[in-house]
């Protein structure tokens, strides 16, 4: 019985072992990687790099199958593995395929490309270093993801992707919708006779790809008014907030404070978002205490025996209205309009010179 056994674990691992494999230099036309997606084929994601198809083996075996830009491709087969832990506040849906010290995170709109060992194995063997770089998308079908709108001169993008429908959005971080699609740059971006101020070079033999974002909708995420205090964090400005003393949020696109007002008490209000990748930011900030006039519509609370409000997107931080009594039992937790300023003193928040407008 021993015997059959072990012939039989020599079996099934040569048997998991040739699934493996690596095809040393295929050439495929470039226009492959672009628009020819197979319906019955694996996940594709894609960027202006290549792309990386997915198709799945078994419960725990992934055929990966990594394009680069000019069509070589690296064919590999990886395990899932979803008790990584050394990606803090990865999102609990992702599947993790690690090959050799480097590996593949993916949902059904993102994949992302990590890499650990010190000269990036998994990008030498499959020729395209720049994946690591930046997210590879989804295509074929609706994605969804959390995003940065920044315009430039030729329009506005969703993390470096253009968008095809809405040039009205305004720059900020969004729940974004929408569908990929992967097409060469036009002639008109090089840098030509005809248009000497484009983004490419002049050779326009070379070919760029770009990803285009379409039927998009933009919705921003509800922000959360958090207390606690400005830092600095590798010469950028962060917030520490107060019961989390010991991480340190970004505050997303500012430099870092002036050193007089380091350690000063904040409100922002922000949503915060935990990057897959790159930590915990505030996005869409806004300082909220510091005697900026605000309008608040929430409702009555008592704070230790002072007239206060309860806002709902605040995290334990208690409003009260300078100066108010208590509210009757009868008067509680009653919706109410105050308008007036803004104060935090590191631990509570005070309404001055307001008026109840309701």
């Amino acid at each position: 019985m021993k015997g059959i056994f072990y012939i039989s674990f020599i079996a099934a691992l040569l048997a998991a072992t040739s699934c493996t494999s690596q095809n040393e230099n295929i050439e495929v036309p470039g226009d492959s990687i672009v628009d020819s997606i197979n319906p019955t084929a694996g996940q594709i994601y894609v960027n202006e790099y290549g792309k990386v198809e997915l198709v799945q083996v078994n419960d725990t075996l992934w055929q990966t199958i990594f394009t680069n830009k000019d069509g070589y491709e690296f064919d590999t087969t990886m395990a899932s593995d979803q008790r990584r832990s050394y990606l803090k506040f990865r999102d609990s849906n992702a599947v993790f395929l690690p090959y050799s010290w480097g590996g593949v995170d993916f949902t059904e709109s993102e994949l992302w490309v990590t890499e650990h060992s010190s000269y990036g194995k998994l990008g030498s063997e499959a020729k395209m270093f720049e994946m690591y770089e930046r997210p590879f998308y989804r295509t074929g079908k609706k994605i969804s993801i959390q995003a940065s709108v920044h315009h430039e001169k030729d329009g506005p993008k969703v993390n470096g992707m253009y968008v095809s429908n809405d040039s009205k959005i305004e720059d900020g971080f969004y729940n974004v919708t929408g569908i990929i699609k992967k097409e060469k740059y036009p002639t008109a971006y090089y840098s030509t006779d005809e248009s000497p101020q484009g983004k490419l070079r002049d050779d326009t033999t070379k070919i760029f790809y770009r990803l285009i974002l379409e039927n998009a909708t933009f919705e921003k995420p509800e922000g959360t008014i958090y207390g606690g205090s400005k830092v600095n964090s590798g010469n950028q400005a962060a917030f520490a907030w107060k019961l989390a003393d010991s991480q340190a949020f970004y505050v997303h696109g500012e430099t870092a404070w002036p050193d007089n007002e380091v350690g000063e008490p904040i409100l922002i209000e922000a949503y915060l978002h935990h990057a897959p990748h790159g930590g915990s930011i505030l996005q869409n900030w806004e300082i909220f205490g510091q005697g900026e006039e605000k309008e608040i519509k929430e409702k009555t609370t008592n704070i230790d025996g002072i007239g206060g409000i309860t806002i709902q997107n605040s995290l334990f931080i208690p409003f009260e209205l300078d100066g108010h009594s208590a509210w009757p039992e009868n008067e509680i937790d009653k919706e109410i309009t105050v308008k007036g300023k803004v104060f935090f003193d590191g631990t509570k928040a005070i309404i001055k010179d307001y008026k109840v407008l309701n």
